[in-house]
C-alpha cells in the first residue's frame, strides 16, 4: 500500500496575507488616482456634433475686433457678423413691439472668427453662433436637401418692415443666389447677414435669395 503524502503547508502563502495584499492594492489605487474613468462628456461644454469653436468677442465692443478660435480638427476659419442697420432709418415701418429689438448701432452680432469642418455651410455657422450667443434664429425647410430658408434672426422676421424686407447673406461681399445651407465654406470666407428693407437693394444685393 502506497504511503499517503502529507501536504507541505510551509511553502504556501497564508490566505490572510493574500487578502491583506489585495486590500492594500485597492487602497493605493484610490489614493493615487488610478481610476482613469473621468467624465469625458464634459469636455469644453460641447454638445451634439458641433465642430466649430466660437470666439467670444463681446469684450471687443460693437466694432468687432475678431480673434481666431483654436479648433482641433477644424479645416478652416471664417468670420461672421449680423446686423440690421437698415432698420435704423425704417423704425417707423416696424410694429411698436419690434422697435426695441433693434440695437442702437444696428449690430446684432459683432464680427466673430470661427473654425469650421470641411463640408460645413454658411447656415451651419449661423445656427451655431446664434445658439452660443443665445440669439433667436428661425428657419423653414430642410438644412440638407432642399435648402433652409432663414425667416428671422433676433426675433426680427421677413416682412416686419414691409413686403420687401427680410434677411440676406453675403460671402466675401458677394450675395449668392442659393440657400445658405447649400453654400459651402472655404478658409478665409467673410460672412455677413444683413436685414434688408428693399429686397436687398439697400444692402448691395439684388435678386431672390433664400
Amino acid at each position: 500500500m502506497t504511503p499517503r503524502k502529507i501536504p507541505n503547508y510551509k511553502n504556501r502563502i497564508p490566505f490572510r496575507a493574500v487578502l491583506c495584499t489585495a486590500l492594500l492594492v485597492v487602497l493605493c489605487a484610490g489614493l493615487f488616482g488610478c481610476g482613469g474613468a473621468a467624465d469625458a462628456t464634459g469636455t469644453a461644454g460641447v454638445t451634439g456634433n458641433s465642430a466649430a469653436v466660437v470666439v467670444d468677442n463681446s469684450a471687443a465692443g460693437a466694432s468687432g475686433g475678431s480673434s481666431v478660435a483654436n479648433a482641433s480638427g477644424g479645416s478652416g476659419r471664417c468670420t461672421i457678423e449680423i446686423d440690421c442697420k437698415t432698420l435704423l432709418d425704417h423704425r417707423d415701418q416696424l410694429k411698436s413691439s419690434k422697435v426695441s429689438l433693434v440695437p442702437a448701432d444696428g449690430i446684432l452680432l459683432a464680427e466673430q472668427t470661427v473654425a469650421f469642418k470641411n463640408g460645413e455651410t454658411v447656415f451651419d455657422v449661423l445656427a451655431r453662433v446664434c445658439k452660443d450667443g443665445k440669439l433667436p434664429m428661425e428657419f423653414t425647410g430642410a438644412a440638407v436637401s432642399g435648402g433652409a430658408y432663414v425667416e428671422g434672426i433676433g426675433n426680427l422676421y421677413e416682412f416686419d418692415a414691409g413686403p420687401g424686407s427680410g434677411w440676406r447673406y453675403s460671402v466675401n461681399g458677394d450675395y449668392p443666389g442659393q440657400s445658405s445651407s447649400l453654400q459651402k465654406l472655404k478658409n478665409g470666407d467673410a460672412i455677413c447677414w444683413r436685414y434688408t428693407c428693399d429686397l436687398g437693394a439697400d444692402v448691395g444685393a439684388s435678386g431672390a435669395q433664400k
